[in-house]
């Protein structure tokens, strides 16, 4: 049985993005990657029928966001990205438990994504939450030609990998000592 977690504990919010949140996105955005997305192509993330796109917030403050396209049964993790004086914390691990919800709530089955090859954090995290690497797509990543992994989640809807999204949600907070909530 997990700990309780203390009623004054930090919240970590996490919701659907507003156009409202652009310019906390865009500043994320470029301190997090050496060849960020332009602000409009964010807001287009943001504003597509065929997308999610979500922030987490602490005290009020957008501290990262996850973006994901679907077509049909399939879903593609374009961006994940967390505030540098926030990561380690276990923010990036609870956008995405939210994202494969919202995933599976969309009737997805796959969901797929890309990391650089150097990116060992961010290979922990996907490989805990079940992707599976897929394919290595040799100078992915314009500004360096860095290779990426592409990496899979299949039989999202299936009862073992729902199980295990569940546990690793109900461990989150016990580990990080916040609390968890998704305003849907």
């Amino acid at each position: 049985m997990c700990p309780a977690i203390p009623e004054e504990a930090p919240v970590v919010r996490v919701r659907r993005a507003g156009v409202h949140d652009l310019p906390s996105v865009v500043r994320i955005e470029r301190t997090s990657f050496s060849d960020p997305w332009p602000s409009w192509s964010l807001k287009d993330e943001m504003m597509r029928p065929d997308s999610v796109f979500l922030v987490a917030e602490l005290a009020g403050e957008v501290i990262g966001y996850a973006g994901m396209r679907f077509a049909l049964d399939e879903g593609h993790v374009g961006t994940v990205a967390i505030t540098e004086e926030h990561r380690g914390e276990g923010l990036g691990e609870a956008l995405m438990l939210c994202m494969l919800i919202e995933a599976r709530e969309h009737k997805l089955n796959t969901v797929f994504l890309e990391y650089r090859v150097g990116n060992k954090p961010a290979a922990n995290l996907y490989a805990k939450l079940g992707y599976k690497p897929n394919r290595l797509r040799r100078g992915y990543y314009e500004d360096n030609g860095e290779d990426a992994v592409e990496a899979i989640l299949q039989e999202l809807r299936s009862p073992e990998l729902q199980r295990h999204l569940n546990s690793l949600r109900k461990s989150w907070e016990s580990r990080h000592e916040r609390h968890l909530i998704w305003d849907r």
